[in-house]
């Protein structure tokens, strides 16, 4: 049989099963998005005058241009994935497509192909109808920030699209891909992010956006999208940059349209090597279901790591973490396996997840110590610059575009900015700590 990596028939069947799911949310998300520009539109209207001051009006940020795309982006790209492979959750099912004609790269590529049309779909509409609204009604509109949005939305619905696919094609449950989709969205980058706290915590001189692509999850759109979400609620300062400068973020986008694609490889090469009988299964093997119990556990001893070294926890408030910890570490065991007896096998391993955590804090520790030391002479120092914008913003504003190409080439300054950061990191040494 010739071997292909795509079939245009069972692609235009996927479009048919996924068709309901994608008019849906296509019409929920046209239709909330051109509705707040209507209701923007008549609350402008002076009730005395009956005139609108167009120059009053301030254009939409890039986060409130169809903000519904939020949602489209994570629960959408996972219901319409879901609904792709709804069959590996079936024994039978499952057995049934597995033996069909064609290769498991081809069935797969199809299914993810079709998902992934409708998304783009609803976004490219939905952010054109919104678009079309604001020229209608005269409002103020950035039209800059179109292709903006149809790249950073398209591009991490491809990146969720992935860790979907890698959900679904290592378990064998809705549960347990949800899980393990989550983990494979999240994870990394959690694990980066809670590094990018803890350095700067031990080396106070050092900052977020000095970390580079690993340390700067400003990167990661879905991740950075989600902690700024966060922020805006609850105030928790995971991300130092705003929902709007997120999505004018071209290294941002860039990187996440690379990692979807290689993610979305992933899932794909796991697919093809997917047993059938794993379907209705938590793990294709006990190995699995030991990684993906400690994987999901990893993040919540990771924040207490954090805190402790930030000196944000008091006795009392460990133990809550340690107890945190094991509650979902067995109630992942006890749900997936539905075996009581399962418990004491997973047991021994929740030290090892300890103990993982541990070290992964005192790596991120000893790089901000080794940091902190780091004081360059000042025949080291070739130029001085000052860049007052502190997060990752694409948009900065005039007088930042007016300081941060200036260098200061004068010896005297560079000697006495050495001469404060050795005055600031023996405060740091004697004070702080």
């Amino acid at each position: 049989m010739k071997r292909t990596f795509f079939s245009g028939g069972l692609y235009r069947d996927a479009l048919r099963q996924l068709k309901a799911f994608g008019i849906v949310f296509g019409v929920i998300s046209a239709a909330i998005s051109v509705a707040i520009v209507i209701i923007a539109y008549y609350s402008s209207i002076d009730p005395v005058s009956g005139q609108i001051n167009f120059a009053r009006i301030p254009p939409p940020s890039a986060a409130l241009v169809a903000p519904v795309l939020l949602g489209i982006v994570f629960a959408g790209t996972l219901m319409l994935i879901f609904r792709a492979f709804s069959f590996l959750t079936s024994r039978a099912a499952s057995d049934l497509w597995h033996s069909l004609p064609g290769t498991r790269v081809s069935t797969a590529v199809s299914l993810v192909a079709a998902a992934l049309t409708w998304l783009y779909g609803i976004i490219t509409v939905t952010l054109l109808l919104t678009w079309a609204t604001y020229a209608i009604t005269g409002l103020p509109f950035n039209a800059l920030y179109v292709p903006y949005l149809l790249l950073g939305y398209s591009a991490a619905a491809t990146l969720v699209a992935g860790a979907a696919l890698v959900g679904v094609s290592v378990t064998g449950t809705a549960f347990s891909a949800f899980i393990v989709m989550g983990l494979t969205l999240y994870l990394p980058r959690f694990v980066l992010l809670i590094y990018a706290h803890i350095v700067p915590v031990v080396a106070p001189v050092v900052y977020m956006s000095d970390m580079g692509l690993l340390g700067n999850p400003a990167f990661h759109l879905p991740s950075a999208l989600t902690f700024a979400l966060f922020d805006r609620l609850f105030g928790m300062g995971l991300i130092n940059t705003g929902m709007s400068e997120l999505f004018v973020f071209k290294g941002g986008i860039a990187y996440t349209a690379a990692l979807g694609a290689i993610t979305l490889l992933l899932g794909v090469l796991l697919y093809r090597v997917r047993r059938s009988e794993i379907a209705g299964n938590s793990a294709p093997n006990r190995p699995m279901q030991h990684i993906f119990r400690c994987a999901l556990t990893l993040p919540i001893l990771l924040i207490g790591a954090g805190m402790g070294l930030a000196r944000e926890l008091n006795p009392s408030a460990k133990i809550v973490i340690l107890v945190l910890s094991m509650t979902v570490y067995f109630c992942y065991e006890l749900i997936t396996t539905r075996k009581a007896r399962s418990l004491l096998a997973a047991a021994p391993l929740y030290p090892a997840v300890v103990a993982a955590t541990a070290a992964l804090a005192l790596i991120a520790a000893g790089v901000g110590d080794r940091l902190l030391h780091a004081i360059p002479s000042p025949g080291d120092v070739k130029s001085v610059c000052i860049n007052v914008n502190a997060g990752y913003s694409d948009t900065p504003n005039y007088n930042e575009l007016m300081t941060e190409r200036i260098r200061y080439e004068d010896p005297v300054i560079a000697e006495l900015l050495v001469d404060g950061l050795r005055k600031t990191v023996e405060h740091i040494k004697s004070d702080y700590r």
